[in-house]
């Protein structure tokens, strides 16, 4: 499934993804009962790998990161992802999300596949940060606002929502009626992130999601190395990007 990971500060924007990419083998058994034909699913093998690229940069400085459905046309969607950049290097950030949409929905419709696409929107007198989440099987397009700092994320999410929403314990009263008791809250304080805070929590995010699956009866679907993609308005920088290698 993966984790992909973007926060937004004054300063610029952060981008970042796991490597990991999970293939389950799926076999259509068929088998005749009382005169008709029932199809029978078999799920079994997983296949991996840890050097999946699930961020990328364009020309033009827009980030783009992907999470959900891998496998399209029984090909890793990276090459795919790759080939939309050459084909479109420099297209304007609000007109990216729907293109990209329409691109892999024609690929393959039935595809739940998630995107982050983020970048400036530049005028004479102004420079604002963009971005956007696309779904391609619900057909939607996100803005996210970004007028105030934050973050958001997609993919293997429970682990890190649960270390960041509200927590509740239901506990038992004198009269032996459940009660739900707020614990204490931290809030992350957003508003206050540097751009070097947002690289960390970015990097954090993945880090610990990958920890806490490590001793958690599920799959691990969060691994490998952490790409960590700043963009600026003046630019774009590759904190951390794996490189092939022998």
């Amino acid at each position: 499934m993966s984790l992909i990971v973007t926060v937004h500060v004054n300063e610029g924007i952060v981008m970042a993804s796991d490597s990991r990419t999970t293939h389950n083998r799926i076999e259509k058994i068929p088998s005749e009962q009382e005169g008709f034909v029932e199809t029978t699913v078999e799920q079994y093998g997983v296949y991996f790998t840890d050097t999946a690229y699930k961020t990328f940069l364009f020309d033009n400085g827009i980030g783009l990161s992907t999470c959900g459905n891998a496998i399209i046309k029984n090909a890793p969607i990276t090459g795919y992802i790759e080939d939309f950049i050459r084909k479109n290097p420099y297209m304007d950030i609000d007109e990216l999300p729907q293109k990209l949409q329409q691109h892999f929905q024609d690929l393959e419709p039935a595809k739940d596949t998630t995107f982050f696409v983020a970048g400036y929107k530049k005028d004479a007198n102004s420079c604002i940060a963009k971005i956007y989440r696309i779904n391609t099987l619900q057909k939607k397009i996100e803005p996210i606002d970004t007028s105030a700092q934050g973050a958001l994320w997609d993919g293997e999410r429970d682990i890190l929502s649960r270390m960041t929403t509200e927590l509740y314990m239901r506990e038992e009263d004198v009269r032996g009626q459940y009660v739900y008791k707020k614990h204490t809250e931290h809030p992350i304080p957003w508003q206050y992130f540097t751009l070097q805070d947002a690289i960390d929590f970015a990097q954090y995010a993945i880090k610990s999601t990958m920890d806490a699956m490590r001793f958690q009866r599920r799959l691990k679907t969060v691994g490998g190395d952490v790409d960590i993609l700043v963009i600026k308005p003046d630019g774009a920088t590759w904190i951390a990007r794996k490189g092939l290698h022998v």
